[in-house]
């Protein structure tokens, strides 16, 4: 099976409940995206098994189009403030690199998530028009709708929103694992399920 092969972590709630999407829950759920502006970020998930803040730090020039990859060199993470009275009523997003040295890699995208991106690069120029002077311009591939850092609850809220939608039945913490020579293959095989 397909799912067995291919790496998914879409860590979009804190459930603690860890499920697979069937090949037919991952169509079904892509096939409802067709419109979404989230659309090249869920597909990026699913194809790569990246972690949320990985991928809501991603920048364009952490992409190779040529080799169809893209770097992980950072993460985003939001951490409580500290008052002065020790109270914890504030949160920050902050950059940091990932946790560990392995955790700095370079993953290969499925061609049809490569070609989703262009045409999400294409949405997010629009983007850039329309908000004109106060686009804050990062280089970020998913930031918002103004180009500073995507909330990730909101990302969260739109992911649970589209399983409702599209009646899939697995929790928003989707997990599996591959061993890494199986990766490439299952880029291979993952370029077939997103060509729909």
């Amino acid at each position: 099976m397909l799912a067995c092969f291919i790496i998914i972590s879409i860590v979009f709630s804190r459930s603690k409940e860890i499920q697979i999407f069937t090949v037919e829950e991952e169509k079904k759920f892509i096939k409802s995206l067709s419109s979404h502006r989230n659309r090249a970020l869920f597909m990026l998930a699913l194809g790569t098994g990246l972690r949320q803040g990985e991928i809501l730090a991603l920048r364009w020039s952490d992409i190779n189009f040529e080799e169809n990859e893209l770097k992980v060199q950072r993460t985003f993470k939001r951490v409580q403030l500290i008052n002065r009275d020790n109270s914890k009523n504030k949160t920050e997003l902050i950059v940091q690199e990932p946790k560990t040295k392995n955790s700095k890699r370079t993953i290969p995208i499925p061609s049809a998530i490569a070609t989703e991106l262009k045409r999400h690069k294409i949405r997010q120029a629009e983007e850039k028009l329309k908000a004109g002077d106060i686009y804050v311009d990062n280089d970020l591939i998913f930031p918002n709708a103004i180009g500073e850092p995507t909330d990730a609850k909101n990302i969260t809220r739109s992911y649970k929103r589209g399983l409702k939608r599209d009646d899939i039945s697995t929790t928003a913490n989707v997990y599996t694992h591959v061993l890494l020579r199986q990766k490439i293959k299952a880029v291979d095989r993952l370029n077939d399920l997103f060509a729909l």
